[in-house]
């Protein structure tokens, strides 16, 4: 390797007696390539080269001295775009694919492939064909337009009721039918009553609030009660009893039980601890 100072014609570094190989020679030859970038090292001090590592042909050499062909290098790669086309077509279409997603802009596109999955399937008909985003966007809009006309529009009180005349009808429903419930409870329980099934304030107080919580279930103690024919009817034909009472403060009950059974009142009293 030899270094030319100026003024000589051409300074700078130039190999000296290389021995070319027939493919570079042909290079050479053929002025396709024309300059050698050497590898060395040197004495970061004096500058001395140490040793030559190796020597590339090249076109774009990195020497001291050749700025010409540097700037003319320069100015090449700066008139050149070196992005593929298509390339960036790609980019830009993935930083919309971003956008319209609402992904952040480190989202690969293996990302993207995988919300554009996601959107296909919510988009896709139950037969599996998809109309398109921007035709499903847009039913989606007609579909909230006609939603919110119905909003603003007046009610038609030919089919629908104010929730609070609905629920005043449901009370009145609700007391008409308790009322239904207690009358045939009464009912019951004035039958058993007058034919002997039930005897005593007790028993009927009893019965009636079952009745009340379950009507079947009175029904059958009734239908299972036998009735008391002595109670049914007075043996005295509705006339007073030929005993005396002894003025006694027997219940009526009490003395229906003493005229069917034919005890007499006055016995019946000793009986209860009465005096």
């Amino acid at each position: 390797m030899e270094w030319r100072e100026p003024p000589a014609a051409h300074p700078g570094l130039f190999a000296i007696s290389p021995k070319w190989t027939a493919a570079a020679s042909a290079h050479i030859a053929a002025d396709e390539i024309r300059y050698v970038s050497p590898v060395f090292s040197y004495d970061a001090k004096t500058g001395e080269v140490l040793d030559i590592l190796n020597v590339a042909l090249t076109n774009n050499p990195a020497i001291d001295g050749m700025q010409a062909v540097s700037v003319a290098a320069a100015s090449f790669l700066a008139s050149t775009s070196l992005i593929n086309p298509q390339e960036s077509a790609m980019d830009e279409l993935l930083e919309r694919l971003r956008y319209l997603l609402n992904l952040p802009l480190t989202s690969t596109a293996e990302e993207i492939s995988a919300e554009l999955d996601k959107l296909k399937t919510m988009i896709a008909g139950a037969d599996g064909a998809t109309a398109g985003l921007s035709a499903l966007l847009t039913s989606k809009a007609d579909e909230i337009a006609a939603l919110s006309a119905q909003v603003g529009a007046a009610v038609d009180l030919t089919h629908y009721a104010p929730i609070g005349v609905v629920k005043e009808l449901q009370d009145q429903v609700a007391a008409l039918s308790g009322n239904a419930a207690e009358d045939r409870v009464a009912k019951l329980i004035n039958q058993g009553k007058s034919d002997g099934r039930i005897i005593g304030e007790q028993l009927e107080s009893y019965l009636t609030n079952l009745g009340k919580q379950d009507f079947a279930a009175l029904s059958g103690y009734l239908d299972s009660a036998q009735p008391i024919a002595a109670l049914s009817g007075m043996q005295t034909g509705g006339k007073a009893p030929e005993f005396d009472t002894g003025g006694n403060d027997l219940t009526a009950d009490e003395l229906a039980v003493c005229s069917g059974l034919g005890i007499d009142p006055l016995e019946f009293k000793k009986t209860k601890g009465d005096k």
